[in-house]
Order: C-alpha cells, then sequence, then structure tokens
C-alpha cells in the first residue's frame, strides 16, 4: 500500500511549493542512490520531486517557521508511539525510512521539521504526511551475551531526500489518533562539505541509550561477556529511550544548531557514523565543530579529524569528556530492519576491554584521553546530579571565567569581558582539563571550578593552539558551552535563562578566525 504525503518546500527565492509525494511502505528501501522514481498508481495521487541546489543557511532560515515540532504531555488514555529511522545519516538524493510502534492506535501521522532558529520558532515543517494505518510492532531481537538489541519493524514511511533540503538535524513528531506523540531524529549531510562542519555526537546518543534493556552503562538486563549489566554493543536500529525520542538532541546540541543559524554560518552538519565512513572528505571544510557530549568515536572518525587538523582545518571542540571512550561501528545484523548496513552496530567494551575478541581493532580508552589532539582531557569530574529516576537527569553547573590575561587578543575583542568577570551556569556536568599529552603551545583561555560527585573540586579549562599547519585548535573543557550561546533552561535550574552577549562575542570572533584560510605562525 502506498501513502500519500505532503511534501513543503521552500524554494530560493520563489514561494513555498506544496507538492504531492507518494512514497512505498513495503520493504525497507535501505539507503539507495538518486536513481528513476516510479509513476505512482492512477487515483494515488503523482510524485512530485523537489530539484536545485538548497539555500545557505541565512536563506534557510528566513522561510516561515513552525513551533509545531513541540511535543505536548499525553494523557495516560493515549498509550505510548515510537520509532526509529533507517539512517542516522543521509545525504540528498538517498532514502530515508521510518519505523513506528503505536500499539492500540489505529492511524499515525508524521509531520518532519528541519531544525534551526527560523525567526525564533526553533523548526520548519518540510514534510507532513496524510494519516496512516499504525502498526503493532514485533518484538526486537536481544542478544544476552553482549546486550545488543535490534529491531526489525515493518516500514511507516519511507521517502527520498529532495536535493533542494538544507543540511541539518531533521526531527519526526510521530502523533497517533488517540494522541499519543513522540520524535526520531535524523542528520542531512551536504552533498559536499560547507566551509564550517559541526558534528552531532550521535555515538554518545546511542551508548547511553537502553531502550531494549541493555546500553554501553549499566541497565535493567544482566550482560553474558562481561558478568555485569554494562553491554557492550547497541544498535542504532531502535527508538531512543530519552523523554522525547530524539536522543540528546534538546539537552544541549540544540542551542548550538540555533545559535549556527541564527548567525547565519555556512554550515553542514554530520554526524560520528559518517566521519568513521566518509571522514576523508572533512579536510575539505575550513574548520570543524564537535557539538556536545562527545564521549564516543571511532579510531576512523578521529584520524579523520586529525588529518584535517594536519592540513590546515581549524578544530572547534564545544564539547567535554571528548574523546573518551574508542568504539567499533559494524553492519547490523540479520535480526535489524537494516540487516548488513554499514555502522549500524556499536560495539565498546570500555572498562573490559581486555574482553574485546577482535584485537586487530580494540575498543575501549583513547590514548590520553585525546588530548594530543584537543588538547585537553576528561578527568573523572562529574557536577553533582540534581535529579534522579523518571525524566532526564538534571547536574548542577557552575560559572566560568576568562584567563585573567584576555589573551589572545582577537579571541577576546569587542567582548566586554574584564579580569575576574564570570558566565554564570556553564560549567558542567563533565569537566576537561589541561594534559602533559597537550600539542606543544597550548594556551589557556578560560575555566571554571566546580564540585565533582567524588569530592574533589575539579576544573574545565579551555585551550587554545596553533597546530604546525596553521590551523587553530580550541576546546571548551565543558559541556555548557552552548547553553550561553542560547538558552536551553530545561537543562538545569543553574542554567542561564538567556544568551550572554560576552560568550556570544567570543564563539563568533573563534568562528571567524577558524574559518580564515589558514597560515602558519602565531596565533
Amino acid at each position: 500500500m502506498r501513502a500519500r504525503l505532503l511534501l513543503v518546500a521552500a524554494l530560493l527565492g520563489v514561494p513555498a511549493l506544496v507538492l504531492a509525494l507518494v512514497l512505498g511502505t513495503g520493504g525497507s528501501a535501505g539507503r539507495g542512490g538518486p536513481g528513476p522514481e516510479k509513476a505512482a498508481p492512477a487515483g494515488e495521487g503523482t510524485l512530485a520531486r523537489t530539484n536545485g541546489s538548497p539555500p545557505s543557511v541565512a536563506q534557510e532560515n528566513r522561510a516561515r517557521g513552525s513551533t509545531g515540532w513541540r511535543l505536548f504531555a499525553s494523557p495516560p488514555a493515549a498509550g505510548r508511539v515510537e520509532g526509529y529511522v533507517s539512517e542516522q545519516d543521509v545525504r540528498p538524493g538517498e532514502r530515508e525510512t521510518i519505523y513506528v510502534n503505536a500499539p492500540g492506535a489505529r492511524r499515525v501521522r508524521v509531520a518532519l521539521y528541519r531544525m534551526g532558529f527560523y525567526g525564533g520558532r526553533g523548526g520548519r515543517l518540510v514534510l507532513q504526511s496524510s494519516p496512516l494505518p499504525a502498526a503493532s510492532q514485533p518484538p526486537c531481537a536481544h542478544r544476552a551475551q553482549t546486550g545488543l538489541t535490534e529491531c526489525r519493524w515493518r516500514p511507516s514511511l519511507t521517502f527520498r531526500i529532495p536535493s533542494a533540503w538544507a543540511s541539518g538535524v531533521y526531527v519526526a513528531k510521530l502523533s497517533t489518533d488517540r494522541g499519543a506523540q513522540r520524535e526520531c531524529l535524523f542528520v542531512l549531510e551536504a552533498a559536499h562539505p560547507a566551509p564550517l562542519v559541526a558534528q552531532i555526537s550521535t555515538a554518545t546518543y546511542e551508548a547511553y541509550n537502553d531502550w531494549g534493556g541493555s546500553s554501553l552503562y549499566p541497565s535493567a538486563l544482566p550482560v553474558g561477556a562481561t558478568g555485569t549489566r554494562q553491554g557492550v554493543e547497541v544498535s542504532y536500529d531502535r527508538p531512543y529511550d530519552t523523554s522525547t525520542g530524539a536522543g540528546q538532541f534538546f539537552t544541549r546540541d540544540v542551542a548550538l544548531v540555533r545559535y549556527l543559524e541564527r548567525g547565519g554560518y555556512p554550515v553542514s552538519y554530520t554526524t560520528n557514523t559518517a566521519a568513521d565512513l566518509r571522514g576523508a572528505e572533512l579536510s575539505e571544510a575550513r574548520a570543524l565543530l564537535d557539538v556536545g557530549h562527545s564521549e564516543y568515536w571511532s579510531d576512523a572518525g578521529r584520524r579523520a579529524f586529525a588529518r584535517a587538523r594536519d592540513g590546515g582545518t581549524s578544530l572547534v571542540f564545544l564539547s567535554s569528556d571528548t574523546l573518551a571512550w574508542r568504539v567499533r561501528f559494524a553492519r547490523a545484523s540479520a535480526a535489524s530492519s537494516e540487516a548488513g548496513r554499514p555502522d549500524h552496530r556499536m560495539v565498546a567494551y570500555k572498562e573490559h576491554a581486555a574482553l574485546d575478541p577482535v584485537r586487530s581493532a580494540p575498543s575501549g580508552p583513547f590514548p590520553n584521553l585525546g588530548a594530543a589532539l584537543t588538547g585537553s582531557a576528561y578527568r573523572d569530574c562529574i557536577t553533582a546530579r540534581l535529579r534522579r529516576g523518571a525524566g532526564p537527569p538534571i547536574y548542577a553547573y557552575s560559572a566560568w571565567s576568562p584567563a585573567p590575561s584576555l589573551r589572545p587578543a582577537w579571541l577576546f575583542e569587542g567582548t566586554g569581558f574584564t579580569p575576574g568577570a564570570t558566565v554564570p551556569g556553564i560549567v558542567g556536568y563533565e569537566l576537561d582539563e589541561t594534559s602533559p599529552a597537550a600539542p606543544p603551545g597550548l594556551a589557556t583561555v578560560g575555566g571554571g571550578s566546580a564540585a565533582c560527585q567524588t569530592g574533589r573540586v575539579g576544573r574545565a579549562i579551555s585551550t587554545l593552539y596553533r597546530a604546525p599547519s596553521g590551523a587553530l585548535v580550541f576546546s571548551s573543557g565543558t559541556l555548557g558551552w552552548q547553553l550561553a550561546l542560547f538558552p536551553v533552561p530545561q537543562t538545569s535550574p543553574d542554567a542561564p535563562r538567556a544568551a550572554d552577549p560576552r560568550l556570544v562575542r567570543m564563539t563568533d570572533n573563534l568562528l571567524r578566525r577558524a574559518l580564515r584560510p589558514t597560515r602558519r605562525g602565531g596565533q
């Protein structure tokens, strides 16, 4: 059976077009290339494609925005709905599939939004389905030996990504006729990297995801490989167990996306899996931006960033706990809806690395916890947890201060920072400090202290160095940097309620300098 969708697409310089899009709801189409489309059967509408080049970020954000992406509390009688996507990252011309489980419902709608600024509305509706038959999907396969859960659900929607859609984070809102709502997300890469490429840390999203009973942390079910309740492999082919269903995106990372898009930066987006598979392309960018809780990387992803730096691409880590754990991506098993697809499983034995049977590419901690690349490293400091139990965990955040020297001058130009100034509520919840393994010439440009759960006082150190290639490398040392660029008050009661213009200007200075052609020499 086929489902009729409305595809809402604003093309550069012309009014929005409403196009009828007919999509198959049979077996998964897979990643697929931009091959020929078949005409729809008579009586089911016509297939229309959105052609042309995508708009710039500034042009895209002039389109009409919507707040319809927001979720509202559902009454218990509404039941539940959940879903996942076939690919965490896709490109124009490729197919994406959304799998929806809605037991007890008769119909479900899918509304797809691109996340951005859009005049403060935060998103833009790009695809809206008609009511689709709801499905109660089959149980997912769970492998007790490793903790792996993979789903093989029946597709609800399959569509090809139009060439005119801008790279970005896309959130699919799932709504049933009983009132249940939830989301899933994917990242649309650009056909060619923009001058600035932002990496969304979907590997960390998945590591913490214990949907189905296991994650890479102690969870509900015993795991044979470790003799504990900590899994050693997880799958992208299942829903997220977070309150929205969109991983950790709305916890912090949405702030940086809104900041970048409000500023009209020439940005495209990528993920850890894309960096693992196609990392050589990252060297085409002038600057790479790593976002948020960036704990889990493959060695290929790390090498891609290092190779880009050594070729003159600047690196900006507005993240912390960065490069803590080395993972290995693997193909989906036969138990998955995406059987055989590369980088759909993530293997990480972590503290149990000695038990990893693959010695040619073992998982476990990165040497020096990535400090040779980032300039800093996580030192086992997690700030106080303010909420446990139901809902996402909430942590304490404390104040950040610039270095008294306010050097280099270009970084602090026009900020209004003075020695002793503070930015409240952005140091947390995992802190990175300087390391002996850092490259030579590392400068401290700011930082802040916070009480760790272990009882000691930890430091988040913001650092900067210039590589021999001329590339700049900045590391914030804290997860909370982006909270002062665009407010996300639900993250913590300590988080800023408004953007801090001083830190916004400092970040603007940093990105503008990073986007310049590199030159050898001082900062």
